[in-house]
């Protein structure tokens, strides 16, 4: 990854097509005050190179403090890159356009080393052996009993569904507050109830631990925990089995967690995120087109004022249209869906600064 200039963009312009480029995938996101990009262009390559015909490069350009973007997914092949003083700006189609302060750019592409710029580094990049690297020593993994599995797997589960919150179509699903609050301690805890000598105080105070983590989640994270711990009943055995069996609520045993569509979006919200995915085939492997946006809605008036800003996504697949400028991510804005909750058939907001349309659509939130 380098930092896009002009030396550079005219570097791709040598290796690459940028005539007959076309854009692959565009995300913009608002973080703070600061509007950043993620752009992938698939473009022909220039030189020769013993790959799959047909076969193309994906440059990615990751551009901070954007200041200017209009792109419509009908106007996306042809790229220009220009480096001016203190700006960056990529053309995308007759009138699309990307301005940013900053951007690095990194062609993936299995032949670079094969391009004009590949070659250059490898005129300049000393050769010479390797440092050698050790193998790190294996430390003898103890079996765990069953109570600290219980605790381990619990917990394992939680860290993974919080991680879930880095892939955008996932963020407004994962529970993260109620998580957070739950497990809040966990470290300390689980040391302090590893230091028992005698495996029936160790084992008790797991269990403890487990149910205190239950207790914390309440009503809001009793489905998470049923199913979880459904799951987990089938890891242990014997007394740990009937205790697991026994923290899930009966009215939950028969219940398994569910993400789908809501009813509808929020009457007021902020737009946080856009993504574009052309359809297109990499490396042999077919991606089905998807427009994605995330949206931060805030409080509802007539709840506590303590009650926190949530996020509520909607994602189509294999969009017939996808347009955005900045002015989208400029303040409130008011969510105009057409189609019913379960087919959706296009998504725009206020001032037209966001319009996207398709056949399919999953809108998720919490």
């Amino acid at each position: 990854m380098v930092t896009l200039t002009t030396e550079v963009a005219a570097g791709i312009g040598v290796d690459y097509d940028l005539a007959t480029a076309e854009v692959r995938s565009l995300v913009l996101e608002r973080i703070g005050t600061r509007l950043t990009g993620i752009l992938a262009v698939a473009a022909r390559r220039r030189y020769t190179a013993e790959r799959p015909a047909g076969e193309v490069a994906e440059l990615w350009l990751w551009l901070d403090e954007v200041t200017d973007t209009h792109f419509d997914s009908r106007d996306s092949s042809a790229i220009t890159i220009d480096c001016g003083t203190n700006q960056v700006a990529i053309g995308m189609g007759k009138r699309g356009i990307l301005r940013a302060v900053r951007a690095t750019v990194h062609p993936d592409d299995l032949a670079w080393h094969l391009s004009a710029a590949g070659r250059a580094l490898d005129a300049r990049t000393p050769t010479g052996p390797r440092p050698s690297r050790r193998t790190p020593r294996q430390r003898r993994q103890e079996p765990l009993d069953d109570s600290s599995l219980a605790a381990a797997t619990i917990l394992h589960q939680a860290m993974l569904e919080i991680r879930m919150v880095r892939y955008a179509h996932h963020a407004g699903q994962t529970p993260v507050r109620p998580l957070c609050l739950a497990f809040a301690g966990a470290g300390e805890s689980i040391l302090a109830a590893s230091t028992h000598r005698r495996a029936s105080r160790r084992e008790e105070a797991f269990r403890r631990l487990v149910e205190d983590w239950v207790r914390k989640g309440g009503p809001g994270l009793a489905l998470w925990f049923a199913g979880h711990l459904r799951d987990l009943a089938g890891e242990v055995h014997g007394t740990t089995r009937e205790w697991v069996n026994s923290l899930i609520p009966p009215t939950e045993r028969g219940s398994e967690p569910v993400r789908g569509p809501v009813a509808d979006l929020p009457a007021e919200a902020e737009l946080r995120l856009a993504k574009y995915v052309a359809a297109h085939t990499r490396y042999e492997h077919p991606h089905v087109g998807s427009a994605l946006v995330q949206l931060a809605v805030p409080p509802r008036p007539q709840v506590e004022r303590d009650e926190f800003w949530n996020l509520c996504g909607l994602e189509l697949k294999s969009p017939h249209l996808f347009q955005v400028s900045d002015t989208a991510f400029h303040g409130a804005t008011d969510p105009r869906l057409t189609g019913v909750p379960e087919a959706i058939r296009s998504l725009s907001l206020s001032g037209g600064g966001l319009t996207m349309s398709a056949d399919e659509a999953e809108t998720q939130g919490r």
